[in-house]
């Protein structure tokens, strides 16, 4: 019975800190304006079938913005262009899920699962996909406080 009320104590408090970590990044993520600039923007991709990998890499070429409401905007400017799109998000300790909207980068209603490094006014995102069973899409993209 000792063992039972210390394996559930240890679950219990495992759970708590779990909830306090995913509650900081969340508030991390809008608090003081939620201003993140994208320092690094990497994005490999291959489209399958032996095809050519792709690589595009872009340093200090825009923004996300986190509002407490789950809102925010994201916008770049890659190559001379410019684009922004709408999202929705959502955090775990280890994910942050965002939901893109109207824009003209991502296309309406596109979701990514991102894997989350979180370190306070730092974060690294990653996220990896495959189309087809063939190709696949990779984006890992750093952001900042501003």
């Amino acid at each position: 019975m000792k063992y039972l009320t210390i394996g559930l104590l240890f679950i219990g408090m495992t759970a708590l800190v779990g909830c306090k970590k995913e509650d900081q990044i969340q508030k991390n993520l809008w608090n003081k304006g939620g201003e993140w600039s994208i320092t690094t923007w990497s994005n490999d991709y291959n489209f399958g079938a032996g095809g050519q990998t792709y690589k595009d890499v872009y340093s200090n070429c825009g923004s996300y913005k986190f509002n407490k409401d789950g809102s925010g905007i994201f916008s770049t400017t890659q190559d001379g262009d410019s684009y922004t799109n709408n999202f929705t998000y959502s955090n775990t300790t280890t994910s942050l899920i965002i939901t893109y909207g109207n824009g003209n980068y991502f296309d309406t209603g596109t979701s990514h699962s991102y894997v989350l490094d979180w370190n306070k006014n730092k974060i690294k995102m990653t996220y990896m996909t495959t189309f087809d069973g063939e190709g696949w899409d990779n984006y890992d993209i750093s952001l900042s406080k501003k």
